[in-house]
């Protein structure tokens, strides 16, 4: 019995020695590890004010506001197309060189409402221009959108 009770207590100063956990010393706490921090990032972005534009020259009529872009196309003429053409409008024309066979006016409709359509024959290939005319805020013609059939 004196063996048992050596041994209980060599256990119990063995264990009261070892609060920390195991290879611990008296009295001091084991490390604890945080987790990494990962910095919060912040992503902002600008968006660019809305631009209307608005043409230096728009023409009296759709007929006019139409002749005068594709005018400014056979010139090679960008900076006067835009005066009353939008910038899509006139990339648009200009993607395709003025044809050597020229174009024929086949003349704008009258919209009550809405965009007024003026069309130009191709002589070269049969196809057509279509130019799509606005009334300006201000006043006067704009050609606003364009593109090719045929």
């Amino acid at each position: 019995m004196t063996v048992l009770l050596s041994l209980a207590l060599a256990a119990s100063v063995g264990l009261a020695g070892c609060k920390g956990g195991s290879g611990s010393r008296s009295g001091s706490v084991a490390p604890t590890t945080a987790a990494p921090t990962v910095p919060a990032t912040t992503t902002t972005s600008t968006v660019p004010p809305t631009t209307v534009y608005r043409p230096s020259a728009p023409q009296p009529s759709q007929d006019q506001a139409g002749s005068h872009l594709v005018a400014a196309w056979k010139a090679g003429d960008r900076a006067a197309a835009l005066t009353d053409a939008t910038p899509a409008a006139v990339e648009a024309v200009f993607a395709q060189p003025f044809p050597a066979g020229g174009v024929q006016a086949r003349g704008c409709s009258n919209a009550v409402a809405g965009p007024s359509s003026c069309v130009y024959r191709i002589f070269a290939t049969g196809g057509l221009l279509e130019l799509s005319a606005v009334a300006g805020s201000g006043g006067g013609w704009l050609i606003s959108d364009a593109r090719f059939v045929g």
